[in-house]
This record gives structure tokens, C-alpha cells and sequence, in this order.
């Protein structure tokens, strides 16, 4: 790989002058900014790959809407019961005070 190559010439230990220490430094800063750019790409590309997945996931998106509809079924269901119940309460203590109301001598 030619990176690989550059790197081993870089590090090589012989006579450089300032001008060519100061070329192959900004090479290896130019090499290194270039590599970051690539990597920061390949990320954003896998995120928007993973985002696209669970967007158009369709058998997750209707397997999580059937579920969430069952959910709610069962929770209906549940909230009926507890209102049917507390009905049942209100009609006998409204049964219980009429009872009472109609049986006082005080009426």
C-alpha cells in the first residue's frame, strides 16, 4: 500500500535538510487529514445506511405496530373493566343512600 510505503520512507534515518523535513511533514499532515475525511465519510455513510434500515424496515415497523395495537387492545380492555367496576360501586352506594333517604323519619 502506497501509505504504508510513504510511511517507511518518512521514517527512514539518513541526511534531510530543513525544506525536505518540513515537505515530508506536511505531506504526512496532508496524508493524515485525507485518512480522517475518509474515516469521517465511511461513518456518516454507515449512519445513514442504519438510519435507512430502520425507516424502510417494513416487517420490523409492522411486527412493532401490531404489537403496540395489541398493547392497546389490552389496555382497553383492562380501563373498561375497572370502569364497568366502578360503576357497579356508584350504582350500590347510590342504591345504599337512597335506601336510606326513603326508610329516615326524617324525610
Amino acid at each position: 500500500p502506497p501509505l504504508l510505503r510513504f510511511l517507511r520512507r518518512t521514517g527512514q534515518i539518513e541526511q534531510k535538510d530543513k525544506y525536505k523535513i518540513a515537505q515530508e511533514s506536511y505531506q504526512t499532515e496532508c496524508r493524515a487529514t485525507n485518512i480522517v475525511r475518509q474515516a469521517e465519510g465511511l461513518l456518516s455513510i454507515i449512519a445513514d445506511l442504519k438510519q435507512s434500515l430502520l425507516v424502510n424496515d417494513e416487517q420490523q415497523l409492522l411486527h412493532i405496530t401490531a404489537t403496540r395495537r395489541v398493547e392497546c387492545i389490552d389496555q382497553k380492555k383492562v380501563i373498561k373493566t375497572r370502569i364497568a367496576r366502578l360503576k357497579d360501586d356508584l350504582d350500590m352506594a347510590i342504591w345504599d343512600l337512597e335506601d336510606v333517604y326513603y326508610s329516615s323519619p326524617y324525610r
